[in-house]
């Protein structure tokens, strides 16, 4: 399979659904301290209030740096390193999908192209293997397996044990499909269904609100 270099794709990422009972439990913390708070110690309290409020925020849904989305993955870099093998429109390396899940899935996405002639693909792993991250793992992917080869595609790449997904999209695709879209998907459809561990529905919402929101 001749490798292609990465072309510049909205990378998009949310990794801390994991904790989101911690944030509720912040949350809980902040609306006591704020409805108990004495004179006395207002200071300090305010500066207990000023830790919370960032390590809440640190806890969010992140969309990643700009010098995070401009780097290029190339062929030969995708050779050096230990890049997984790309088994069906959905690889679940990770196992989060049933049998049935895979299926349905699949059948989604598979539909996706039907309509818009823009593949989708979702692979799912429990890490980045040699990679330095997993923004950097996820745009390999995509470059061995192709995804942007006529310039359309959708590829989810997600790691439940990592708390990381990435999504990326083709230049085309792009063109196709607002930043606003995009964002909402990884920040409320998918992380709805996912901070509640149903991975398949959280990728299937997606396809589906894409499917609506796509210029035909």
């Amino acid at each position: 399979m001749q490798l292609m270099e990465s072309r510049n794709r909205q990378i998009i990422t949310y990794g801390c659904w994991k904790n989101f009972y911690n944030k509720n439990v912040c949350r809980r913390i902040l609306l006591f301290l704020t409805t108990n708070v004495r004179m006395q110690k207002f200071v300090f309290y305010s500066v207990v209030l000023l830790v919370l409020s960032f390590s809440i925020s640190a806890c969010g849904n992140k969309k990643q740096k700009n010098d995070e989305t401009g780097f290029e993955v190339t062929g030969e870099e995708v050779e050096i390193h230990n890049t997984p093998e790309q088994k069906g429109v959905v690889t679940d390396y990770e196992k989060l999908f049933s049998e049935s899940e895979t299926e349905i899935l699949a059948q989604k996405c598979n539909s996706f192209f039907g309509k818009n002639a823009i593949p989708v693909a979702v692979m799912t792993n429990p890490g980045f293997g040699d990679y330095k991250s997993f923004t950097e793992f996820a745009d390999a992917v995509s470059s061995k397996w192709q995804i942007c080869n006529n310039d359309e595609g959708i590829l989810f790449v997600i790691s439940n044990n990592l708390g990381e997904i990435r999504m990326i999209s083709c230049p085309k695709t792009e063109s196709r499909i607002s930043d606003e879209d995009f964002d909402y998907v990884i920040n409320s459809v998918v992380y709805d269904a996912f901070r509640q561990s149903r991975f398949a529905e959280g990728i299937m919402n997606a396809i589906d609100y894409l499917d609506k929101k796509i210029k035909r």
